[in-house]
This record gives C-alpha cells, structure tokens and sequence, in this order.
C-alpha cells in the first residue's frame, strides 16, 4: 500500500495546485481580448523591454500592504474558493485513482476504512501546502502590483475585476489554459529543466474565448486599450514567470509531504486496526 498511495497522490494533486496558480495569469485573457480569434503568440525568448511595464520610482510605490493592493489581489486570487476547489477536485482525483487501483482496493478490503484514512491525510495535506504557498505567491503579486501601478491606475483596475466581466474571468479560472498541456510541462519539468514562463504562455487556449458573448469580447478588448489593461497585458511575461518559479518550488519541495501524510495514515489505520482483533 505504501508504493501505490506514494504513485498515486503526487500527480492529481500537483494539478490542483497547478489549476490554482494558473488563475494568477488572468492578464493572458484581457491580452487576447483585443484579438480574440488569433491564438497567443508563444514566447519563445525574453521579450524586450516594455516601457508600459517600467517600475514605479520606489519612492512613489504604494505599499504591499496598502489595502487598495491587497484588495486586487483578493479579486484576482480568491483564496476560499480556491480552498474549496483544492479539497473538492482532491477527493474526486484521489477517489478515482484509489478504486481503479486492484491492489489498493485489496488493501481496503482486508482493512475496511483505509481508503477513508488515505482520503482524509492526503486532502489536509493538500490543502495545508495550498494555504501556506498560495500565500507566499500572493505576496509576491502584490509586489508585481506596487511596482506596476499608479493608485489611480489600481482603482480603475479593481473597477474591471469587480464588473460582471472581470467576476466572470476570474471565475473561469484555468478554461484560459490548456490544462493537459501545462501539467504535461509540469510533469516533464520534474525530472528534466523547470517549468518556464513561456511554456504557460504556450499553453493559453485562445479557445476560452467561446464563453464570452460578442459583448464581453468587445468590452475585453477596450479594456486591455486603457492604461491598466495595457499595463496588465505587458506584465504578462513577468507574471507567467513568477508562476512558473513557484509551482516549481511547490512540486519540488512540497509533494512529498502529501506522500508522507497518506503513507503514514494509511499505516496508522492498519496498525490500530490490527491492534483491536
């Protein structure tokens, strides 16, 4: 048992996480806007630099505390719903891996509850990593926003996030992104060169665009033409970077700690199991 809940734990979850983190690429939506039908064009090497997204003086910046900035983060990043998506769609991954695997079900049949133990361990631990390295990633986009915009720039851009429009693409989440794609790059990344910004770039589905009205797709595009939404676009790259950095750090470093959390629950369950007959 602990070889196949040690197999069977790290990709679903590590997909999560990859959803999650994905929804911080929002600006990848208001960039295709202007020309909704043509795919994004891959980044195939830095790009050059972009006046639009010149730092602000230091002297000038607002803090990375400033509630105007943590208040956009909030509406790009909702942390709750997040939560709730990462213990949601880990229970139906690892549910779905446990009953089609012949020997975890053996196991599940000589110890009844094992599969619930496992369930319950790999979930908190899931949620645990999410919750602790979510919040060091927003951290960092709050920087990305204080380096970025004006206080008045800010407050037109939390306008667009909480129209009908802005609330709709957050909540689209990871339909802008070819999800097989990116997690195809992921899992490739851990044994061979990390996770870049231009293989999220790559995997932008221009197709998410088919849930948007006409309506919405105009109002996109006059969106990423104001100051913010250029702004918003020229960040892309950086963005997509800092993306990539963090779910390296998370696959690297973190995974193993859902692996150790399901092995020694299962473990646990067994023992007292045994302890009692």
């Amino acid at each position: 048992m602990r070889n196949d809940a040690t197999r069977m734990s790290p990709p679903r979850s590590g997909r999560l996480l990859l959803r999650m983190a994905l929804l911080s690429c929002l600006a990848a939506a208001a960039g295709s806007g202007a020309s909704a039908a043509v795919p994004a064009v891959p980044l195939v090497a830095p790009p050059p630099p972009n006046p639009l997204a010149a730092p602000i003086p230091p002297a000038e910046r607002m803090a990375s505390d400033d509630p105007a900035v943590l208040g956009v983060v909030s509406l790009l990043l909702p942390q709750d719903m997040l939560e709730a998506a990462v213990d949601r769609e880990f229970d139906a991954g690892f549910l779905k891996a446990f009953n089609q695997d012949p020997q975890s079900i053996a196991v599940e049949q000589s110890y009844p509850g094992t599969r619930d133990a496992a369930l319950a361990a790999g979930r908190g631990a899931a949620h645990a990593i999410f919750s602790e390295e979510f919040g060091r990633f927003r951290i960092v986009y709050a920087g990305i926003l204080t380096e970025s915009f004006t206080r008045a720039e800010l407050g037109r851009l939390t306008t667009f996030l909480r129209s009908a429009l802005g609330r709709k693409l957050v909540a689209m989440g990871d339909k802008i992104y070819d999800m097989d794609s990116l997690q195809a790059a992921m899992q490739s990344s851990l044994a061979g060169p990390p996770l870049t910004g231009q293989a999220i770039a790559r995997s932008v589905n221009p197709q998410f665009v088919d849930a948007l009205t006409d309506q919405e797709i105009k109002e996109m595009a006059r969106f990423a033409l104001t100051a913010e939404g250029r702004k918003f676009t020229a960040l892309n790259p950086r963005v997509q970077a800092e993306t990539a950095s963090w779910l390296n750090n998370v696959f690297q470093n973190r995974m193993g700690d859902v692996q150790v959390a399901v092995v020694r629950a299962v473990s646990d369950h067994i023992r007292k199991l045994k302890s009692s007959h």
